[in-house]
């Protein structure tokens, strides 16, 4: 079984200590490389966050009973269909190492009723994917592809593929591939469409281009076709979710200015895009890797620093509900239940991969008893 390297974590991270903000995005410590850019623009990255308020609800971490992942990794794609929890895609291995046998082939499924996971299928290893459900099937959206061995020079590309996955048969269908290969990306359902959002393409040798558009499926089509919506961002590493109707997109590391903790927002009705409260963080890591979560009226993120942070009912700012004794990056946020939600995968430069399922219970901290 892979793990991440501790040690160069640690190396890592003691040279992210002794770098200026704008200089720690060259290190991108996503499982995916870092290509050259242009010099980054300290004055975004010194933008104030909103302060953190006090939320009406609290957090309580349960035992679920839960098997650990059955291996550390980053930068997969997850989601949940009734009692079942799929895992497809991601990273293990050395960190900022990439080859094929680094890059997960399981379908991983956890039972939430039993805890335990099973692989069920076999599928092309991608890492920086996405993964949804809608009406009880799985989607399988992009992600990059590692084309070359252990001992080889990275060959890297981005994949358009786009599959659909049926649980009850374990079957594949090919759907409608997306415009271009992307990666690095995140992507949610909101009503009968899929919206994806962020990341780059990379193709081999040639330099990463960075996404400019957001791209919208309609899944109530009989013959649907990928829709383009530019996006006032370039970002890749972010977190994108449905919630009460619109698209949150969160933080991730930007072409321009390093890790960020900004929060655009994406009304389907209007068609209009807006800026929420921007994600208060500590160090430099900002919001680069988190992983976000849309439970009833709730919306919760989890960034590297351990902080669990509410999205106020306002949509003005940001509220404390926990804080992880590790942090995490390049995870999932899952709902189990309409009351709870688990973290899954990722890791930190310091204590490298998490296996454990951490889940959480919400509890509305102003009703009376």
């Amino acid at each position: 079984m892979a793990f991440c390297n501790r040690f160069h974590w640690q190396v890592l991270l003691m040279l992210i200590a002794s770098l200026s903000v704008c200089e720690i995005g060259a290190l991108a410590a996503d499982g995916e490389p870092q290509p050259p850019e242009t010099k980054r623009r300290e004055t975004a990255m010194q933008k104030k966050p909103q302060q953190k308020s006090r939320a009406p609800v609290t957090l309580k971490k349960i035992n679920a009973n839960c098997a650990d992942l059955p291996r550390g990794m980053t930068s997969f794609g997850a989601t949940v269909v009734g009692d079942q929890m799929f895992v497809i895609g991601g990273k293990s291995g050395r960190a900022h190492s990439y080859a094929t046998s680094y890059q997960n082939r399981d379908v991983l499924r956890l039972s939430l009723t039993d805890g335990k996971w099973e692989s069920i299928s076999d599928n092309l290893g991608l890492q920086g994917l996405a993964v949804v459900s809608h009406r009880g099937k799985v989607y399988r959206i992009g992600g990059l592809e590692a084309r070359n061995s252990e001992d080889q020079e990275h060959d890297l590309h981005s994949t358009a593929e786009v599959l659909q996955f049926t649980p009850d048969d374990q079957s594949w269908k090919t759907m409608p591939r997306l415009p271009v290969g992307r990666s690095s990306f995140d992507a949610c359902v909101e009503g009968d469409k899929i919206y994806v959002a962020g990341g780059w393409t990379m193709a081999g040798e040639a330099d990463s281009v960075w996404a400019q558009d957001m791209l919208v499926l309609d899944l109530s089509q009989p013959n649907p076709k990928w829709q383009s919506i530019t996006t006032p961002f370039r970002t890749r590493a972010l977190a994108v979710r449905a919630h009460r109707g619109k698209i949150i997109v969160v933080g991730g590391i930007t072409k321009d200015a390093g890790p960020t903790g900004e929060v655009h927002l994406f009304d389907p009705a209007s068609q209009q895009w807006s800026t929420g409260p921007e994600v208060p963080t500590t160090g430099g890591m900002r919001a680069f890797g988190c992983s976000a979560v849309s439970l009833a009226k709730h919306f919760f993120i989890s960034t590297y620093d351990g902080d669990i942070l509410r999205l106020s009912d306002d949509w003005g700012n940001w509220q404390q509900v926990g804080k992880l004794e590790t942090g995490r990056f390049f995870h999932q946020m899952l709902p189990v239940s309409q009351s709870r939600f688990a973290l899954v995968g990722g890791s930190h430069m310091q204590h490298g991969s998490n296996q454990e399922i951490e889940v959480f219970e919400i509890t509305d901290s102003t009703a009376k008893h």
